[in-house]
């Protein structure tokens, strides 16, 4: 950076030859209202603002009020006597009572503000002459007017009134100026000199001339006492400065202008003077002998003095100075202009077209460049402008005014792109060196050599963003790579038109185009794409990027077309728009201040955004822009803060801390009342007197469409100061208009209403206190007070008829009323006690049905019956007497209701069941017949219930109050609760629903239970299965043993047994072939068929034996075995 400060220096101190002229638009410029916006004539004589805060125009034909947007306009008439008395107005004043005075070529009046109208003085007392050429107000409230004949003091009351002529009092009679001063001093300016009054201790008045060749003779045309004494005095001969003090005899005079003054203003806030002459406005500074600032009027330039001329001036409470000229009024507000506005000028006159500022480079020392439409511009504070025009051809010269981007190289150099290549600017030889792409047209200015935005990535590789892709250069071989976008691929660049390359601290390098923005990522031709998706909220607002800055706190905005984003850490983006009081959605520019508020450009100014609060704060031409509309890009802060934006017009510089603001809170006030669209006109029976000071409106129910109009006397900016309102009765809140001047009130009720509105101004600060007219609705008559009066009589009337009809039929039900209020006396008083206790029982019953739910909640999680008895009879015993309490489950399949349960104290009662058969019992009644039982005395109730005689077992020791309720699963009772009491009457309907909620619970606790143990007996019937099932295998496999070896030995003792037969039948085979007689085959077949017998029959056992049995006998085998044996 060192090497870039000296090769500035080395710049500034070779080309301080080259220098062309510049300017700073002065800070003073005006705003000229003339007869175009209202004005009922251009020469204005007067002005002075009321106690309202409305300003007051004197001028040639006419006398105007104006409220910062627009005139109204009082002229005289000859057939209205409540008018003007001459069009020609000389004079204003007002007085600490709050009156206008008006003086006039023809008259002095007095304006009424209630009737809006104005009152003849002159008509009621007498002057010297009715052309009034001045008006000066004295301490004592007493009315000072200067005419053509004389000075005249005039009471408020208009009961004194004194004239005061030439000499011995004044030098001429012809009065053109008066002044209060310092010590009670009124100094008066005649056409022929100077005087003065001063009050004297007895109420009296010295009057004296001052004689001095300054004023001797002399047109006085204007007078201006200082705060320190000093006295201003405009003649013909010029500008003069005197001394108020009386101790300064005689008066030491100095001049101060030798031109012809005329008027003269003095800002006591700036210790300034404003003198008006025939030629120009001139503005001295009293701290200090500096040269006074020069205004006139420049037809080209629109905030210029309208006319040379001026013939007054005034400074309004708001700071503003007003300067009445021969040809239109000018408006100053200091408070207006917040920002350095500069040109770019050449020869001293404006160059519109090198006026645009493309680009912005701070350096260091406070210096900038600056890439405008024409040339290349060093700006050093305090040293001017240096400019550097393109001389196509010359080498070493800039070959293209069009200058886009700029940066300084890490070789000392600064690098400048234009619409025709790049070039770097060495210092040391003030040479450009011109370089222009090798895949470009080396001939073409724009596509490829159009470089809008410059990079320097290391000393060896500098970005360029062109209008066809990415070109990264290489300083030193001359060497270009170039990114081409590949539109629609992933990871690519998505268009040619690069409008910014940047880096953040992360290093991560942006590229910005009107497709999205793009994150490189492993290679230089390689990103991640950031884009607009319409059907998600959360991606860019637009795909058209303009501008992009990290801020100090590391957070990445992004400026586009559609407003300003910004990146959120997971990638999606938050939009800020004019939801926030954004002017305009095209973000030109990005910058962030000391106090980490970001500046942004626009086409609507500029716009500063507090981001705690997220919104945003705007600033136009009217607060000294050089113009609305802001270049992308063209922005840049200096190491000392200031901020610099640079536009279609010039360029604007700033400190952010120093910009100051409009404190001033505007009065407000209601100007007109329409009624269904139609104005009311003052004096009407509607409008008695102006809106103005009216304070109460009154109107038909049918009158009900109202049109309120408004303004708040701000008059800086005034076209942004805005507007809230509130109708106190229907809508507390208020309501926010914007500009809008007026407010609409439709279908109002009938009823007493107050209308607030109060204004901000330009830099939003709200009126101390709203104007209010409070509004009264007459109701229709069916609604009115008197209409329901009558109404009521009428009735009051028919029901004193019917009161003498029923009088004689009351008193005969007196006697008997009488005697029944005092039994219903007694009975109330009865049931108030009852209730009483009943409202206790009800608190704690309530309290303790509380308990209850927690306890039936309790209740689910038992699975032991016993643990449940003992938990429900702990629980209970603190809600209700119990003595036992009893869980019964119905045993389907035994028949029974098996019993367990708890007696006082908590002893458990042994386990018992009764059959289903015994329904004389109350426990089988309650679950057989699924019926609640209630006895509050078990004798009465139980026959009168279950209608047998009471079990000898019950007589003993019998409960007294006993509950017995059923509880269910699946519609079917599957068992009963009891709790019984020794006492009488000891439940009541609580405990009874106590315990049939309770019910509920138990048969889920119970169904629980039964549940769990059912699993457990299954799991002790497979174990018992399973044991069963291996002792029958172990049985199963020694039988089957025992079988295998019967079964052989079975085998081998019937092989015998069967070969013997079949033995014999073989061997009677042959011999049955070989018989030839017919005895030996008969005798052969009968021995054949005893052995096939014996055998069928052995075959028939067998079988027999292994069917029936599966195994031998023990004495078949020994049969067997013996059998064989004997065989």
């Amino acid at each position: 950076m060192g090497d870039i400060t000296k090769g500035l220096l080395l710049l500034i101190s070779l080309f301080m030859s080259c220098q062309q002229g510049w300017g700073q638009r002065s800070e003073v410029q005006f705003q000229q209202l003339s007869p175009r916006e209202g004005l009922s004539q251009g020469t204005i004589f007067s002005i002075v603002q009321d106690d309202w805060g409305f300003m007051w125009f004197g001028t040639a034909d006419g006398l105007n009020r104006y409220d910062g947007y627009s005139f109204t306009n009082y002229y005289f008439d000859k057939n209205d006597s409540t008018s003007l008395s001459d069009n020609g107005i000389r004079a204003l004043a007002t007085t600490f009572d709050g009156c206008l005075w008006v003086g006039t070529q023809n008259g002095l009046c007095k304006y009424n503000p209630e009737r809006d109208e104005f009152i003849r003085v002159h008509e009621k007392v007498a002057l010297p002459n009715h052309y009034i050429t001045t008006i000066a107000v004295a301490p004592d409230s007493t009315l000072w007017v200067g005419t053509q004949a004389g000075l005249v003091n005039i009471s408020m009351d208009l009961q004194e009134v004194r004239t005061y002529t030439s000499a011995p009092y004044l030098p001429d009679n012809h009065i053109t100026a008066l002044a209060w001063g310092s010590y009670q001093t009124l100094w008066i300016g005649t056409q022929a000199g100077l005087a003065k009054m001063q009050q004297t201790e007895g109420g009296g008045q010295k009057f004296e001339t001052v004689h001095h060749p300054a004023f001797d003779d002399q047109n006085i045309h204007a007078i201006a006492p200082s705060q320190y004494d000093a006295l201003f005095v405009g003649t013909d001969r010029g500008l003069w400065e005197g001394n108020q003090s009386p101790m300064a005899t005689p008066m030491p005079v100095t001049s101060r202008s030798p031109n012809a003054t005329i008027s003269l203003g003095f800002d006591p806030s700036h210790n300034e003077l404003w003198v008006g002459n025939l030629h120009e406005l001139v503005r001295y500074s009293l701290n200090n002998d500096a040269e006074p600032e020069r205004f006139s009027s420049n037809q080209l330039a629109r905030n210029s003095l309208s006319d040379n001329t001026i013939m007054s001036m005034y400074q309004s409470r708001e700071g503003i100075w007003w300067f009445g000229a021969s040809s239109g009024l000018n408006l100053f507000d200091p408070a207006s202009i917040k920002f350095g506005n500069y040109s770019l000028t050449e020869n001293g006159t404006l160059d519109l077209v090198n006026n645009r500022v493309w680009k912005v480079l701070a350096q260091d020392g406070g210096g900038y460049w600056l890439g405008t439409e024409g040339g290349l511009v060093l700006v050093m504070p305090n040293m001017g402008l240096t400019r550097f025009q393109a001389e196509p051809g010359k080498p070493g010269a800039l070959q293209e005014n069009r200058v886009r981007a700029l940066a300084n190289g890490p070789d000392g150099n600064l690098w400048v792109g234009t619409e025709y290549g790049l070039h770097s600017l060495d210092p040391s030889t003030q040479k450009f060196t011109h370089y222009l792409f090798e895949e470009a047209d080396q001939a073409a200015r724009g596509v490829g050599n159009l470089i809008q935005s410059l990079y320097w990535e290391t000393p060896r590789k500098l970005w360029c963003g062109t209008d066809n892709g990415i070109f990264i250069f290489d300083p030193v071989t001359a060497q270009t790579k170039r990114i081409k976008a590949k539109p629609g691929q992933q990871e690519r660049l998505q268009s040619n038109n690069i409008v910014f390359i940047y880096q953040d601290k992360e290093d991560d390098l942006w590229v910005g185009t009107p497709q999205g923005l793009h994150r490189r990522t492993a290679a230089d031709d390689l990103y991640e794409v950031f884009q607009h998706d319409p059907q998600d909220t959360t991606t860019l607002v637009s795909n058209e990027l303009r501008s992009i800055l990290q801020d100090s706190q590391g957070r990445l905005w992004l400026g586009t077309r559609n407003g300003l984003d910004l990146m959120l850490p997971n990638g999606t983006f938050k939009h800020y728009d004019k939801r926030h009081n954004l002017p305009n959605h095209v973000i030109y520019s990005i910058l962030e201040d000391d106090r980490e508020r970001l500046w942004v450009s626009t086409n609507r100014g500029i716009s500063v955004f507090t981001i705690p609060q997220e919104t945003f704060r705007n600033f136009g031409v009217l607060d000294g822009l050089q113009g609305n509309e802001f270049n992308t890009q063209a922005a840049d802060r200096t190491e000392d803060g200031k901020l610099i934006f640079g536009g279609i017009n010039g360029f604007n510089t700033f400190y952010p801390d120093s910009l100051t603001f409009n404190e001033f809170r505007p009065p407000t006030f209601i100007n007109q009342i329409d009624l269904a669209g139609k104005e009311l006109q003052i004096g009407s029976q509607l409008l008695p007197k102006s809106p103005l000071v009216l304070d109460t409106l009154w109107l038909n129910y049918d009158q009900n469409f109202l049109t309120v109009h408004f303004t708040g006397l701000s008059f800086t900016n005034s076209q942004k100061n805005t507007y809230q309102y509130r109708l106190i009765g229907i809508r507390d809140s208020w309501i926010d208009l914007g500009t809008q001047r007026f407010a609409s009130l439709t279908n109002l009720p009938g009823g007493t209403f107050t209308l607030e509105v109060r204004t901000s101004n330009n830099d939003n600060f709200r009126s101390e206190k709203p104007a209010r007219l409070v509004l009264i609705i007459q109701p229709p008559f069916y609604e009115t007070t008197w209409f329901r009066i009558i109404v009521a009589l009428i009735i009051l009337i028919a029901a004193l008829g019917i009161f003498q009809q029923r009088v004689q039929s009351i008193q005969r039900q007196k006697e008997r009323l009488e005697q029944t209020v005092v039994e219903r006396t007694t009975q109330i008083q009865q049931q108030a006690s009852s209730l009483a206790q009943q409202a206790q029982e009800l608190k704690r019953n309530y309290e303790d049905a509380k308990v209850m739910a927690d306890i039936g909640r309790e209740i689910t999680s038992h699975m032991n019956g016993s643990e449940l008895v003992h938990f429900l009879f702990k629980q209970l015993s603190g809600f209700m007497d119990i003595q036992t309490l009893v869980v019964g489950l119905n045993n389907l399949e035994r028949n029974r209701l098996e019993l367990m349960g708890v007696q006082h104290p908590n002893k458990s009662i042994p386990f018992h069941w009764h059959g289903l058969e015994e329904v004389h019992l109350p426990g089988v009644y309650s679950l057989v017949n699924e019926k609640t039982l209630f006895f509050s005395s078990y004798a009465e109730d139980y026959a009168r219930t279950i209608g047998n005689t009471i079990p000898p077992s019950f007589t003993e020791n019998m409960p007294q109050s006993v509950i017995y309720v059923p509880f269910y699963k699946h519609d079917q009772a599957i068992g009963v609760i009891s709790v019984q009491s020794l006492k009488q009457n000891a439940y009541t309907e609580f405990e009874f629903d106590i315990i049939r909620n309770l019910a509920a619970y138990i048969a889920i606790a119970t169904d629980n239970t039964r549940a769990y143990f059912q699993i457990q007996e299954q799991k002790e019937e497979i174990v018992q299965m399973n044991e069963s099932l291996e002792m029958k295998v172990r049985e199963r496999t020694l039988q089957l043993e025992i079988q295998k070896n019967q079964l052989e030995e079975f085998a081998q003792i019937n092989a015998h047994k069967v070969r013997r037969p079949l033995a014999a039948m073989m061997g009677l085979v042959p011999l049955l072939r070989w018989a030839k007689k017919q005895e030996e085959q008969d005798n052969l077949l009968e021995s054949l068929e005893v052995s096939s017998k014996e055998l069928d029959g052995m075959v028939h056992r067998m079988n027999k034996i292994l069917t029936d049995q599966g195994i031998l006998s023990a004495e078949e085998i020994a049969k067997d075995r013996q059998a064989n044996g004997s065989n």
